[in-house]
């Protein structure tokens, strides 16, 4: 659909604003830390895909409030009005997809040994 070029648009702007550093992929730390004799024993994800498309979506939607010049009264009414829905929802959309396990996704834990 020649949308690759908006989404590395996209990643960049987003990683820019929230002040990501997005360092090396596990390919990369395996090779860093072999050659100083280190074995990776342990290399994952620990924010799923789908976690983080939902933050995005998230953050798209406060974006959305603060274009519409939505004040800040006016959002603390809607997060009252609308809190037990929102933990529903939460359990519902968000809970366990902190729990999946992802090849893909946000955060990478890399543990090593000699």
């Amino acid at each position: 659909m020649g949308l690759k070029p908006l989404a590395r648009y996209y990643s960049y702007k987003r990683n820019e604003f929230l002040n990501h550093c997005n360092v090396f992929s596990e390919d990369t730390w395996t090779k860093r830390l072999g050659d100083v004799n280190l074995r990776v024993v342990i290399a994952q994800r620990y924010l799923s895909k789908l976690t983080v498309e939902m933050w995005d979506l998230l953050d798209f939607l406060a974006f959305l409030g603060r274009k519409l010049k939505m004040s800040k009264l006016q959002s603390s009414i809607i997060a009252t009005k609308f809190g037990k829905t929102k933990e529903v929802l939460y359990e519902i959309m968000f809970k366990r997809h902190y729990y999946e396990q992802s090849d893909k996704g946000g955060g990478l834990l890399i543990v090593a040994q000699a």
